[in-house]
């Protein structure tokens, strides 16, 4: 499943069969890369992500301030310290749960409540920290030298895990003389007992 399957299906999913739907989402790593969004989510500062990032670190650091989030602020109401934040402008609000790795994003207006908007987010928070990875670091021998990671690499990773590294997020690193491809992904059930740090030599 793609992150993206993850936004549409489960972020921007019919809340209880009610017909309501938050208004935006997002999953966004750490570092403020987007991995996937709704075509709602307002553009994030790299600024805004650092002052999200710190309130998980230090909670409460958000309070006098109030958390921005593409230009708008919110006021910080009460959550979860170190993993859920949680603001409200008016008749809407905004919910973030922190992952190991990511930041889930929900933004809801009337008729959507605060409550489900919480349970939206947390929920796919909560199935995220359960099964993800730490990361998924995978030592690829580039089939024209080492400093080339060839789409070669990519396929035959694809063919081996099921699972398309472009889809999930993954960035490659040229460097120590070789590649390194990191993915930010999720092991399904079947792979809890898979070493997913492999090397392939062509």
């Amino acid at each position: 499943m793609s992150w993206q399957t993850y936004v549409d299906d489960h972020l921007m999913c019919d809340i209880d069969g009610t017909g309501h739907h938050l208004t935006a989402s997002a999953i966004i790593g750490h570092d403020g890369s987007v991995w996937a969004q709704s075509s709602s989510f307002p553009q994030i500062k790299s600024d805004e992500i650092n002052g999200i990032m710190k309130d998980f670190d230090e909670p409460g650091h958000l309070a006098p301030t109030g958390l921005h989030l593409g230009g708008t602020k919110y006021m910080v109401i009460q959550g979860e310290p170190g993993a859920v934040i949680r603001g409200k402008k008016g008749s809407g609000g905004i919910t973030i749960k922190k992952t190991s790795q990511a930041l889930v994003f929900g933004i809801y207006e009337e008729p959507v409540t605060p409550g489900q908007c919480n349970m939206v987010v947390e929920r796919l928070g909560d199935y995220l920290v359960d099964q993800e990875t730490c990361m998924v670091n995978v030592w690829m021998m580039g089939t024209k030298g080492s400093n080339q990671l060839e789409n070669a690499d990519a396929d035959a990773f694809q063919s081996i895990y099921d699972v398309s590294p472009h889809s999930y997020g993954c960035d490659r690193d040229a460097s120590k003389g070789g590649n390194i491809l990191i993915c930010r992904g999720f092991m399904k059930q079947s792979w809890r007992d898979v070493d997913l740090s492999f090397t392939l030599q062509k």
